[in-house]
C-alpha cells in the first residue's frame, strides 16, 4: 500500500504544478481616439505576429477602446482603421 500512496503523491504533486508549466499568453489592449482626442468606435485594430505571420483584429468600442486576448509570447505590428482616416500603424 505504500507504493499505491507514493504513486498518488507524486501524480497530485505533478497535476498541482502543470498550470505552472503552462506557457504564458498575452493581451494588447488599447483605445483608438482622432487628432482631436475623441474616441473612434466602430474603427478595426488588426494586430500581426511579425514572427509568425498570424493576425487577428478586434472592432473598437464606443469608448473607442479594443483588447485582444489570448496572444501567443511575441513582437506584434499594430494596425488602426477607419473610413475617413489613414490608416495608422
Amino acid at each position: 500500500m505504500p507504493a499505491a500512496r507514493l504513486l498518488s503523491l507524486i501524480l497530485g504533486v505533478f497535476l498541482a504544478s502543470s498550470p505552472a508549466l503552462a506557457q504564458q499568453r498575452g493581451s494588447i489592449a488599447g483605445k483608438v481616439l482622432d487628432p482631436d482626442g475623441l474616441a473612434l468606435p466602430g474603427a478595426t485594430v488588426v494586430i500581426t505576429n511579425a514572427g509568425t505571420g498570424f493576425t487577428r483584429e478586434a472592432v473598437t468600442a464606443e469608448t473607442g477602446a479594443y483588447s485582444i486576448p489570448n496572444l501567443e509570447p511575441g513582437t506584434y505590428d499594430v494596425t488602426a482603421s477607419m473610413m475617413g482616416y489613414q490608416p495608422l500603424k
